[in-house]
């Protein structure tokens, strides 16, 4: 009986859904200085929570970008910390870079 136990765990650990772990990333620009500096590592969950004042990945076909997600009145902005760069909504930074999404949230 303890065989066919821990068959059926061993089956049912392969059924599960894989979850992503974490993954490291480098800062490309300067947007978010002084918080992350360009060249930075930082590490990714893509399955963060995304949470008003936490720092995103935003992923593209040519870019990857860190921004601090603010949401007011249940609209999701991208804030950078470099004050060089304005805030944006999502949605327009979608329009400017189509297939933006967001890769997860800085650990």
């Amino acid at each position: 009986m303890v065989n066919m136990h821990l068959s059926t765990l061993g089956l049912l650990n392969k059924l599960r859904p894989s979850v992503p772990r974490n993954d490291s990333y480098l800062v490309l620009d300067e947007s978010m200085a002084p918080t992350l500096s360009k060249g930075d590592v930082v590490e990714v969950d893509a399955m963060g929570l995304l949470n008003n004042g936490k720092i995103i990945l935003l992923v593209s076909d040519e870019n990857t970008e860190f921004r601090e997600a603010r949401i007011v009145n249940g609209i999701l902005y991208l804030v950078a910390h470099n004050k060089k760069y304005a805030m944006i909504s999502m949605q327009d930074y979608r329009e400017l870079n189509s297939g933006t999404f967001i890769g997860g949230v800085v650990v």
